[in-house]
């Protein structure tokens, strides 16, 4: 009987044990996993640097004014860039904005611009003025169905909105930089 009890003594310290060592195993397996996850997560959302991809509350004036006897058109364009991130700036932010017409497939005027930065959840303002002649400003005109007898008479506006189907952007071009790095450089 006494060899029977510790045979049962045994075998219960058995079973305990290797209770005891999956157990284990599973919560080591369960940290490591978690950890894991946690790091995957954290490199995703490090990683992910959301680049500017369109301009917002984009306006566009057009003025026209007689300069020696001949039409010259005045553009104004205006425009947001966001920087939507949370902890990354964009330096020496220069690019194109294009005005382009979906219907022939065409850019029809063009903005070159250059910004110093665009902080995080902050806007960039583009401001940009351009002279073109009347030929020139044709395409344009015809894109937004702009009367010219209202320019010739000055009843244009304060300018209009520009969907962004006539939006586009080309070169893009910028630095990106960890907003915290960046303030300790300034400080």
């Amino acid at each position: 009987m006494s060899s029977y009890i510790f045979f049962l003594t045994n075998v219960n310290k058995a079973i305990s044990y290797h209770i005891i060592n999956k157990l284990y195993m599973e919560v080591n397996y369960m940290k490591y996993r978690i950890v894991f996850l946690l790091i995957s997560t954290l490199l995703l959302f490090a990683g992910c640097v959301k680049a500017p991809e369109s301009v917002t509350r984009a306006m566009m004036k057009i003025d026209l004014s007689i300069v020696e006897n001949k039409e010259v058109y005045s553009i104004t364009f205006a425009g947001l860039l966001e920087n939507v991130n949370n902890d990354t700036a964009f330096l020496d932010v220069k690019g194109t904005v294009e005005l382009f017409d979906p219907a022939v497939g065409k850019t029809v005027e063009s903005f070159d611009f250059t910004l110093p930065e665009v902080l995080p959840f902050g806007e960039g303002e583009i401001l940009v003025k351009k002279i073109r002649t009347e030929k020139e400003i044709t395409p344009l005109l015809e894109l937004f169905e702009v009367e010219k007898e209202k320019l010739v008479s000055g009843e244009s506006g304060p300018g209009m909105n520009i969907d962004q189907k006539n939006i586009r952007f080309k070169n893009l071009e910028y630095r990106k930089e960890n907003i915290i790095t960046l303030l300790k450089e300034k400080i």
